[in-house]
C-alpha cells in the first residue's frame, strides 16, 4: 500500500475518469440519477427500489484500443509471393528491382559499354555497332 498522500498509478487498462470513479465512489451523475430515481419512487408510493451497484453483474465491455493491440499479436495473413495480391507498388518496385539488377550484372560483365549496349538493345532495338536488330 503506497503512503498517505502519495499517488498511486491507475490500473492497467484504466482511464483516468475510471480511475477517478473508482477512487470517489462512481461518476457523480449516476449517483445523481439514482438519488432521482429513489426519490420519484417514494413520491409515487412504489416500494421498488432499482437494485445497488454492488448488487448488479456487471458487464463486460470491450475498450476501443483493444482491437488495435491485439492486431500486434496477430501473424499476418497475406501471403509471401502471390502475384494476383500484390499493389501497383509491389510490382512497379519488383520490375525496377529486376532491372537495376540486369544493369549491375551488365556493369560488371562489360562495364559500362555493356551496360550501354544493353540498354540501346533492349529499348532501341539496335545491336553494339548502333545497327537495327531484326
Amino acid at each position: 500500500m503506497p503512503a498517505r498522500g502519495t499517488a498511486r498509478a491507475p490500473r492497467r487498462g484504466e482511464s483516468g475518469f475510471a480511475e477517478h470513479a473508482r477512487k470517489t465512489g462512481g461518476d457523480p451523475r449516476l449517483r445523481e440519477r439514482q438519488q432521482a430515481r429513489q426519490q420519484a419512487a417514494e413520491e409515487s408510493g412504489s416500494v421498488a427500489e432499482s437494485p445497488s451497484p454492488q448488487a448488479r453483474t456487471p458487464r463486460s465491455r470491450k475498450s476501443r484500443s483493444s482491437s488495435s493491440r491485439s492486431a500486434v499479436f496477430q501473424p499476418s495473413t497475406r501471403p509471401i509471393v502471390s502475384f494476383q495480391q500484390w499493389s501497383t507498388n509491389d510490382a512497379s518496385g519488383f520490375v525496377l528491382g529486376a532491372l537495376a539488377w540486369i544493369l549491375v550484372i551488365q556493369y560488371l560483365n562489360g562495364g559500362v559499354p555493356g551496360v550501354k549496349n544493353w540498354l540501346r538493345a533492349k529499348f532501341l532495338n539496335k545491336d553494339a555497332k548502333g545497327n537495327p536488330l531484326p
